[in-house]
């Protein structure tokens, strides 16, 4: 099984190098130039640019991902855009509506990091243990690879002091614990830097709660019930996305606001079975906003969409593939 296969155009040949030196660092294996792997990696990333975009053997891999994607099989697909050129009609049909990561813009070496961090948070790895590993290594001091004559020349008095420290240093935390919980702050300003009446006032959502508690690694702010989220309320995931919006059960269900951490663009809309479902309007970061109806997370049906210079085109979408009309 590979983890990551890694489709690129020569002209970002440079930045392939680094995202596949940066995954190793985390033992995570990255390939590319053999579609074969396509058809078992868990991780599928495009860097795309606008010659990448036109060149068909990608044009055939990012067909043979999206195959996967859309048959439910488990495969991320992850566009991680280079340079802020136009990409061709074609690349759009199949990753235009998948969440884009804008590299162009700012240190390449910080989206790159956080692009590596993403994938093994998605693979599972354990990376801080694992860097922190190393570290101790380079230093001659793991003490699950010294050996038990070693570990018998520590002293016992040590031993002793650290002991006396650790419980000095419990003791201290519950008495801080103890003295926070007696004035426990909103849990939204504790967690964004903003208060609850910030989030009525900036989105026009009250939140129904303002517990804070974490589920299958994504925090939750809101109501707690039956051990889930329910009615209005904050969902943030591990990338910098947000969903802030109506809950049933635990699941995007109602009208919500979700930001795209990558990409800068926002949804505010309604939602039905976590998937955007109902009108609503999509607002890229440089302004173009999309109008219409989505099924399913898919756009459906009589779309405005008004690009960032003004210009207006109408569109009728079918399972998110568009058609001009206007």
């Amino acid at each position: 099984m590979t983890d990551v296969y890694l489709t690129y155009h020569e002209s970002s040949k440079e930045i392939a190098d680094k995202i596949t030196a940066r995954l190793k660092k985390d033992g995570i294996g990255a390939v590319s130039s053999d579609p074969d792997k396509i058809k078992d990696c868990k991780v599928f990333i495009i860097l795309l640019n606008q010659a990448a975009s036109y060149s068909k053997e990608i044009l055939d891999e990012i067909s043979t991902a999206c195959v996967r994607y859309h048959g439910g099989e488990d495969i991320a697909i992850m566009p991680f855009q280079v340079s802020d050129e136009t990409v061709s009609p074609e690349a759009m049909s199949y990753i235009g509506k998948i969440r884009w990561t804008e590299a162009y813009d700012g240190d390449m070496d910080f989206h790159i990091d956080r692009l590596a961090k993403n994938i093994s948070s998605m693979l599972g790895t354990k990376v801080e243990t694992k860097l922190q590993n190393e570290e101790v290594e380079s230093k001659g001091e793991n003490l699950y690879t010294a050996s038990d004559t070693e570990k018998s020349k520590k002293t016992p008095v040590l031993g002793i002091v650290i002991g006396c420290v650790i419980i000095i240093a419990l003791i201290a935390a519950g008495l801080i614990y103890a003295n926070k919980s007696k004035n426990k702050p909103d849990a939204v300003q504790e967690i964004l830097g903003i208060s609850t009446q910030d989030i009525a006032a900036r989105y026009g959502i009250t939140l129904d709660g303002n517990e804070a508690w974490e589920e299958n690694g994504v925090t939750m702010i809101g109501k707690k019930v039956n051990g889930t989220i329910e009615g209005n309320g904050i969902k943030l995931y591990p990338n910098g996305s947000t969903y802030i919006g109506a809950f049933k059960n635990g699941i995007a269900e109602g009208y919500g606001i979700f930001t795209f951490a990558d990409s800068g663009s926002v949804y505010y809309g309604e939602w039905a079975d976590n998937y955007r479902n109902g009108k609503g309007k999509f607002v890229k970061k440089d302004g173009e906003t999309w109008e219409g109806t989505w099924i399913n997370d898919y756009e459906d049906g009589d779309f405005t969409i008004t690009y960032a210079d003004g210009t207006v085109e109408k569109y009728i979408f079918k399972d998110g593939n568009g058609e001009l009309v206007e």
